[in-house]
């Protein structure tokens, strides 16, 4: 209404950015969105399952009332709901995967009767030919240990700009 009262011509024709307002973005989510770029950026696919996970009530802590029977519990894990991706691939005769997480996992609380604890991870599972094949070279490279080690520097560098990350195996 404000516009055709104010008239269509009169409105810019970009679209501009716009804030409904002037609180900063939480440092978690502003770490994620760069470590997502980043992986995006290197031809990685994102997945987002939920957190709940097969396992054993000694390992994972029980949700009270699960979505679903056969996956009653949190996971401890991200490479838990990768893994099933990876499952479901190679069951489809697909053994190229490029695929990311960034989720949270659940560990017990401190104390009796504490929530539990949950943090953000991020996990990476690469299998596979590195590149599709082309008429030039039509068996690429497999991914190898130092595609994981460039992917996790990757990582490293954009949840921590400027700083030095050392990695450890």
């Amino acid at each position: 209404e404000i516009a055709r009262l104010h008239g269509y011509d009169a409105l810019p024709s970009d679209v501009r950015p716009f804030r409904p307002g002037n609180v900063p973005d939480a440092p978690l989510w502003v770490t994620s969105r760069r470590v997502r770029e980043a992986l995006v950026g290197a031809g990685l696919l994102e997945t987002r399952p939920l957190p709940f996970v097969r396992g054993s009530d000694d390992e994972h802590l029980r949700v009270a009332n699960p979505l679903a029977e056969n996956e009653p519990h949190l996971r401890t894990s991200v490479l838990d709901s990768l893994g099933r991706r990876a499952e479901h691939n190679l069951a489809h005769m697909q053994r190229d995967v490029r695929i990311f997480e960034i989720g949270a996992v659940f560990a017990p609380g401190t104390g009796d009767g504490d929530l539990p604890r949950e943090e953000t991870r991020v996990a990476l599972l690469v299998m596979g030919d590195r590149r599709p094949p082309h008429f030039r070279d039509p068996r690429p490279p497999a991914w190898d240990a130092w595609d994981a080690k460039g992917l996790a520097e990757l990582v490293a560098a954009s949840a921590y700009p400027g700083r030095t990350v050392e990695l450890r195996p």
